[in-house]
């Protein structure tokens, strides 16, 4: 079926999940192909210096992502109607 850097380097299976299949609303995990590796031998070295390279862009592209998706969490967690009702309690209650 093909080749894996995991095991014994044989594929032995394919899994498919169909789009209407996620409910989440933020990614988890992402499987990335790189064309500069198309055609080179996933045990070669020079398959391993590659893929650091193409790691290292990856890691440069996606620096601020977490902070971004923290900010993004935050503010539609502040427009949460849990938040708003406690914040309408806050101002309500006997001090």
């Amino acid at each position: 079926m093909g080749s894996s850097a995991s095991g014994n380097g044989n594929l032995a299976a394919y899994g498919v999940v169909t789009e209407e299949n996620f409910k989440s609303s933020v990614y988890t995990i992402a499987r990335l192909r790189f064309a500069s590796l198309t055609d080179v031998n996933p045990f070669s070295s020079d398959y391993e210096k590659k893929l650091e390279e193409e790691e290292e862009t990856l890691k440069e592209l996606v620096a601020d992502n977490g902070q971004a998706r923290l900010e993004k969490n935050e503010e539609r967690m502040l427009k949460s109607p849990l938040m708003r009702a406690r914040n309408n309690w806050m101002k309500q209650r006997p001090t």
